[in-house]
């Protein structure tokens, strides 16, 4: 292995030369120390972790609103099945209904109170009593989900399905076996398993739970393309990954997906048969110990399920009953389960279209830069394993000029050392994040600052090969007002129409919110009208018979 030691010149001064006679090294002058770099992506990344996290909440609002009446009509029920079996306080019945009727603010709205202080406080009880009830439910299926799905590797599909194991006869892989025990053993982490993906395309990746369970995915191209030094950079970027909590991050933002997937099936399952399929196996696997292959298997069918629930939008069962054409007594069944299921229908809406919204403009933009931030740090930590930043830019030349996309890996773009722009899979979670990685002129920027030569050649790619070539062009053709036209459509118009589009997208999400939200409310003055009459009335009037 050849090791090139990093230079350690403080930032902003010049490297010095060695004695009278030697030629000074050359290098920017706004040389880093790759420890210096990391604590920086490290900060960054937290800022961007805080606003991720304020993304979330924000985007779970809707769901909260209408989750609300659905837990107070469930306790409403439970509490009269309950004092039906051992009789309760008539009082704490009554609070009860009182929070039910208070959700939308109506008996505060009623106080004779006018002032300033007195309204502010009418709206924030309105809206805790509107909110919070959903956002502890929701927040409990969250930890729930966490515990069923602790097991399911990120990326286990890939793992099983498209790789092998390394073949000992062959020197290059074994070698590969070598650089990544070391590269493991450098990051202060247990060997990690390794798989070959036998494909032509150059690329490497790590999937797993975190960093006591993760498999390391190479590339058969790879290896063909790379050098031992240029593949143990790679490799140092994967573990230093690993090593950083990068599976464990990936695992949280899938959970969340699989929070609201499995929000919008629960609501369906009582009418749709798929949905309560997978409720029904997840409630299963919840009792298994996950220890056997086939107990993980349907975890992982679980998983994929929950992720599904968010990421199909149109529910196949319910756009089936909504094409029927039955006539007859079919046909009066089939409208009858159609206003029936209005109500869970309405809910999975809200919550997919939120869930849709935000991944295109808050949640999706967020962590799209804090992973390419996170992308940078890996970097810094492979030339800290390596110490050998040349060997990491070499690494990513070669990848600005050969195929790296993975067949079968579109869903889990984000675990590879790199990923074409906008190739992501459209039903994956990360289909709407827009780009995960960092262009690779500006990763090799970067390295520069840590100790790349800054000698060799490199091609111009990229953002700056782009507009060399619109440059180009322009100065080819004369300035015709069709020109004119196009550049104002492209940098005036666009930008207008997407602002119109997301603003008309919250109205409308506003609009399915709080229409759901009276249907919730209609539907829960009913059930508690029924269980009214079947728990209350009708006892009291047969003990008077």
């Amino acid at each position: 292995m050849t090791q090139t030691t990093g230079r350690t010149d403080s930032p902003g001064r010049a490297p010095q030369s060695a004695g009278a006679g030697s030629v000074p090294i050359p290098g920017p002058i706004d040389r880093v120390h790759f420890l210096d770099e990391q604590q920086r992506y490290r900060k960054a990344s937290r800022r961007f972790s805080v606003l991720a996290v304020v993304a979330v909440l924000i985007t779970g609002i809707p769901a909260c609103v209408v989750v609300t009446p659905v837990v107070f009509t469930v306790l409403l029920t439970v509490w009269h099945i309950v004092n039906a079996i051992s009789p309760g306080s008539a009082a704490a019945l009554a609070r009860l209904r009182e929070g039910m009727l208070s959700i939308p603010g109506m008996a505060t709205a009623m106080s004779s109170d006018h002032t300033p202080a007195a309204q502010i406080a009418r709206v924030v009880l309105a809206v805790s009593l509107l909110v919070l009830p959903g956002a502890v439910a929701i927040f409990a299926m969250w930890l729930a989900n966490r515990r069923l799905l602790r097991h399911v590797a990120i990326g286990h599909a890939l793992e099983q399905i498209g790789s092998r194991e390394p073949n000992q006869r062959d020197l290059e892989e074994r070698q590969l076996r070598n650089v990544v025990e070391e590269m493991a053993i450098a990051a202060g982490l247990q060997p990690p398993r390794l798989r070959i993906i036998d494909s032509d395309v150059v690329n490497a990746g790590a999937v797993g739970v975190g960093v006591d369970d993760v498999t390391v995915l190479v590339t058969r191209g790879l290896l063909d393309a790379l050098d031992r030094d240029e593949t143990q950079a790679v490799v140092g970027h994967v573990v230093g990954s690993v090593g950083n909590g990068d599976l464990k991050i990936v695992s949280t933002i899938f959970s969340i997906y699989q929070t609201w997937g499995a929000l919008a099936l629960l609501v369906n399952a009582p009418f749709a048969a798929s949905s309560r399929r997978a409720i029904w196996r997840g409630f299963r696997t919840s009792f298994r110990a996950q220890d056997r292959t086939v107990d993980r298997w349907e975890a992982e069918f679980v998983s994929d399920a929950f992720l599904r629930g968010v990421a199909d939008f149109e529910d196949a069962e319910v756009s089936k009953r909504l094409a029927s054409n039955r006539t007859g007594l079919a046909g009066k069944w089939d409208t009858l389960v159609i206003f029936l299921s209005l109500p869970s229908t309405m809910i999975a809406y809200v919550v997919r279209f939120a869930v849709a919204i935000s991944s295109k403009a808050l949640i999706g933009p967020i962590v799209a830069f804090m992973w390419r931030t996170r992308r940078h740090l890996a970097d810094a930590m492979a030339v800290q394993l390596t110490r050998n930043p040349d060997a990491l830019a070499r690494a990513l030349r070669h990848f600005g000029t050969v195929q790296c996309l993975v067949p079968q890996a579109e869903a889990v773009s984000l675990l590879f050392f790199t990923w074409p722009p906008h190739a992501t899979a459209k039903d994956a979670v990360v289909g709407e994040f827009g780009r995960m990685h960092p262009k690779l002129p500006q990763r090799e920027r970067r390295l520069l600052a840590l100790g790349a030569d800054p000698t060799r050649p490199r091609p111009v790619t990229g953002l700056r090969a782009a507009i060399g070539d619109f440059v180009s062009a322009f100065r080819a053709t004369r300035f015709t007002p069709s020109t004119a036209l196009l550049a104002f459509t492209f940098f005036v118009v666009c930008p207008i129409l997407l602002a119109v589009a997301l603003a008309a997208a919250l109205i409308v999400l506003c609009f399915m919110t709080g229409f759901t939200l009276m249907v919730m409310l209609v539907v829960m003055a009913v059930v508690a009208k029924v269980l009214n009459l079947l728990f209350v009335t009708l006892p009291a009037w047969i003990a008077h018979r």
